[in-house]
């Protein structure tokens, strides 16, 4: 039987959120991107739950609509989807502020490289290891946490928990993975590496997010620390006002989609998405002004927010700061708010995603690694 001689490298760039995680992966020479993403749920299940799967799990589970199984030291989770599911049950570890460098991210992490190295994949990438049936890689990570967790210390205690070999399973199939973590930066940093530009002039960005904001500024390529911080406000805070309002003022429960395509419909000003009661649609001038006030709920907040934290004392906001760029999945919902203070905001494309590329790029670049490569398996 074939041997493994060497187990195959990549770089991945983590942005484990408290509700959604975002993945971007490149190869050992920074080349062949790819991402995922899935919410950001676990529900550790009893051992009866795992068997009703494990017979069947590789055709029973949809990876592609975030249905994992996993089982770390012999305790069994459902992640994403499947997590989302049980109700109560599920944690997304909201407003706990060791989950950065504890075990909540740390299962969140492996499923995130279960998906985005599958086993078709990296069996023809060469991690297959046909004498144990496991599938093994060298994964090299980058990654963040908000500025208001923020320290070098606990930068520390993310490497050190993540780093280090890693036997799992995901879906039925076993994995091996050696993680060593070399960048961790602050959220938001990401998008000022990626849109920022090179020089040393003032910059700012704003990251926000289902349930944070950060905001961060850099002035002569330094970090301000007193012009940064990071508010609990977020567009969940629309979806919650919005299906609630809904709820009990017009008999009427949202799904999470729905809710979705009306925020969305009323940040970009297109006629709102009929919403059925009884076979019959809500009436659209009360259903508008019922998301108008949904968004506000976030919107006024963040704006105060970014006034306090980019402006000065005359009451200019960012009159002097360019790029101001504003990443995050709120920003799909949130642009107004923000231009009607910074009217030079700039939205990148794909703003969810700017920190995960950032992180991922920042690995690729990275100088500091220790572990020798290719890494030979010890038999």
């Amino acid at each position: 039987m074939t041997q493994m001689s060497q187990r195959p490298l990549f770089h991945l760039g983590a942005d484990l959120g408290n509700r959604t995680s975002i993945g971007f992966l490149r190869d050992a020479n920074g080349l062949n991107e790819r991402w995922n993403q899935f919410t950001s749920f676990l529900a550790e299940i009893p051992a009866q739950d795992y068997l009703r799967f494990s017979a069947g799990t590789q055709t029973v589970l949809d990876a592609n609509a975030g249905e994992y199984l996993l089982t770390v030291q012999g305790k069994h989770y459902y992640v994403g989807t499947l997590a989302q599911q049980q109700g109560p049950s599920a944690i997304d570890a909201r407003g706990v502020a060791d989950r950065y460098w504890g075990q909540h991210n740390m299962l969140l992490l492996l499923t995130m490289i279960a998906t985005l190295l599958p086993p078709e994949y990296l069996r023809q990438m060469g991690g297959y290891n046909p004498a144990e049936h496991t599938y093994e890689c060298v994964v090299r990570i980058g990654t963040g946490m908000p500025v208001t967790v923020y320290t070098t210390a606990r930068a520390e205690a993310i490497r050190q928990t993540f780093g280090g070999m890693h036997r799992f399973r995901c879906n039925g199939y076993d994995y091996v993975v050696e993680l060593e973590v070399g960048p961790v930066i602050m959220e938001g940093v990401g998008g000022l590496i990626l849109h920022g530009g090179t020089g040393k002039h003032k910059k700012a960005v704003i990251d926000c997010g289902y349930w944070s904001t950060e905001i961060l500024r850099m002035e002569n390529g330094q970090y301000i620390r007193d012009a940064s911080a990071g508010e609990a406000i977020g567009i969940g805070m629309a979806f919650d006002h919005l299906k609630n309002t809904l709820a009990f003022d017009f008999g009427r429960e949202l799904s999470e989609r729905e809710a979705q395509s009306l925020l969305l419909a009323h940040a970009r000003q297109q006629e709102l998405p009929p919403v059925l009661l009884y076979g019959k649609p809500l009436d659209p001038e009360r259903l508008a002004t019922v998301t108008a006030a949904a968004l506000a709920v976030p919107g006024v907040p963040l704006q105060q927010m970014v006034a306090a934290r980019l402006g000065s004392a005359r009451g200019l906001v960012a009159s002097d700061i360019d790029p101001v760029v504003f990443i995050g999945g709120s920003a799909y919902y949130l642009r107004q708010y923000v231009e009607e203070k910074v009217p030079h905001v700039k939205v990148v494309p794909d703003p969810e995603h700017a920190n995960a590329r950032a992180y991922c790029l920042l690995a690729v670049g990275f100088k500091g690694w220790t572990t020798k490569l290719p890494s030979a398996i010890a038999r």
